[in-house]
Order: structure tokens, then C-alpha cells, then sequence
């Protein structure tokens, strides 16, 4: 197993009510029904029918396109680019790159996911609030015979001027495959076919990679932290935060057992 923690630290300055409600939110995914007026755009699906499951988002956290961080069932999301296209009067989406769109000027406030996602209320949607930044993205339909780390560097560095080397792209931004977040050097030896992305990390964390689950001695803001295991983003009801304020506070390796006793009247005896 690999843990991989990402913890918010903070700048010093405190921050208002509002930024602690932007990260980790969960999302419900909802059966909405468009008014259909000429004047907002609709979603569709490959076929052309309208679609009707989408995942609801904060206006309030997510203010806008590429300020938002998504996993779906786990799977980090690449946020795409939309193109609307008009239909007999109707203005309809269509997802025109990337896993889904921020959907903020109808008055729905939702999450789009390309038709390619089975979209359910039992699926589970996670977002954070980011800074405005669009993502990176390698799409390949046929297999890789590698993964193309080194175009994928070339490409955030013509972008952005700050991943001249492989270390600084780790260093500077979150690297997928597929919704599977990678490590520096680590990466799977497989043939894949997919999206290779990579998103900027947010300012004033901390990363800690562990063979172990628990984490301890980091400072951090509590509900304000990031686990992946294996790459794949952990729900925060899988983490529990605690501050030990002093060390034996907590103590680990204790094993826990019940003492019955048995009271007669002669006897008592310890079982």
C-alpha cells in the first residue's frame, strides 16, 4: 500500500468561515430537470439526448471554470472545455475535452461528467476549491508502450515555464493517469491507453508518501487534508484527524481486552 498525505498548512493569517468549506466538499449527484429555455445551454450524450444526472457544486467555492478539484468514485477528473453547439432553437453542451464542465451560468450550479461516466446517486463526488489554473492533458486512444512523462513536462513547460526538469513537474504539479495520481519515478511498467494529466498543486501544503496508514508529528489544518492510497483520493470519513496536543496522549500498539468477571459467593474468578 502506498499513503500518500496532502496537508494544508496554512499561511499564518487565520482566513474566514468560507475557507474552510472549500475543501473536501461532497457533492450529491441529482436527477435535475433543465427548463429547456432557448437562452441556456443543456447537456448531452453522445446520441444527442439531453441528460439528466449531474452532480451539484457551491457557487459560492466554485466560482467559476478550472477552480475546482474533482474525484469521482476516487478517480481524479480532468476539467475540460465546453463547445455549444445550437439545435433546433436549443443550446445544448458538448463536452469538447476533458472528464466534465463547471456548469455555473444557467442557474443549475452543477457538475457535467462526459457521457462515457455512468452517472448514479450511489456514485460519490469529491471537490476542492483551486486556484485558477487549466490542466495539462496528453490523450492517447491507442495503447502507450511507456508513459510519456517527458511530453507531458515538455508540454506544462511551454505552458507555464516552471517543469524544465522531471523533479520540477512533480514538484510543481499533481501528475494523473487515468484519475490515478503517480509518484515521482514510480510509474507502471504496463502498456495503457488514456488521459495522462497534470493539474498545479495548491500553495501551503505539505506532501508525505508512507508504507504506513497512520501519519504522525505534521502540522496540518484539520479537515483541510488530502489522502490518496494507490493514487486513488480517499473519502474523509476513511481519515481520522486527531491533535495529541502532548505524545502520550495517544498511545499505539496497545492491545484492547475486556475484563469479565464472574461474582459468586465464594468465588471470584478472572476469566
Amino acid at each position: 500500500m502506498n499513503f500518500n498525505y496532502v496537508l494544508t498548512t496554512g499561511d499564518g493569517q487565520g482566513g474566514g468561515f468560507l475557507s474552510f468549506l472549500e475543501k473536501n466538499r461532497k457533492s450529491n449527484v441529482i436527477n435535475y430537470h433543465t427548463y429547456l429555455s432557448p437562452e441556456y445551454a443543456v447537456a448531452i450524450n453522445q446520441d444527442g439526448s439531453i441528460r439528466h444526472q449531474a452532480s451539484a457544486l457551491d457557487p459560492n467555492v466554485v466560482t467559476g471554470d478550472h477552480s475546482s478539484l474533482l474525484s469521482f468514485n476516487s478517480q481524479t477528473l480532468l476539467e475540460g472545455e465546453e463547445e455549444v453547439i445550437e439545435d433546433a432553437g436549443l443550446l445544448r453542451y458538448n463536452l469538447a475535452s476533458g472528464e466534465y464542465l463547471v456548469d455555473t451560468v444557467s442557474g443549475q450550479d452543477v457538475f457535467h461528467f462526459c457521457p462515457e461516466l455512468d452517472v448514479s446517486n450511489q456514485d460519490i463526488v469529491n471537490y476542492d476549491k483551486r486556484d485558477f489554473a487549466t490542466g495539462i492533458l496528453i490523450y492517447s486512444t491507442s495503447s502507450f508502450n511507456y508513459i510519456p512523462i517527458d511530453a507531458l513536462r515538455s508540454k506544462v513547460d511551454s505552458a507555464y515555464s516552471n517543469a524544465s526538469t522531471e523533479g520540477l513537474l512533480f514538484d510543481n504539479y499533481d501528475v494523473f493517469l487515468n484519475g490515478q495520481k503517480l509518484k515521482l519515478y514510480e510509474y507502471p511498467n504496463s502498456t495503457v491507453t488514456g488521459n495522462l494529466f497534470a493539474i498545479p498543486k495548491k500553495d501551503r501544503t505539505i506532501e508525505v508518501y508512507s508504507d504506513e496508514p497512520d501519519l504522525f508529528g505534521s502540522g496540518f489544518i484539520e479537515g483541510k487534508c488530502d489522502l490518496y492510497l494507490n493514487g486513488m483520493e480517499q473519502i474523509t470519513d476513511d481519515i481520522l484527524e486527531l491533535n495529541t496536543g502532548v505524545s502520550e496522549m495517544i498511545q499505539t500498539g496497545v492491545q484492547a481486552f475486556i475484563d469479565n468477571r464472574i461474582v459468586s459467593e465464594r468465588n471470584i474468578y478472572n476469566l
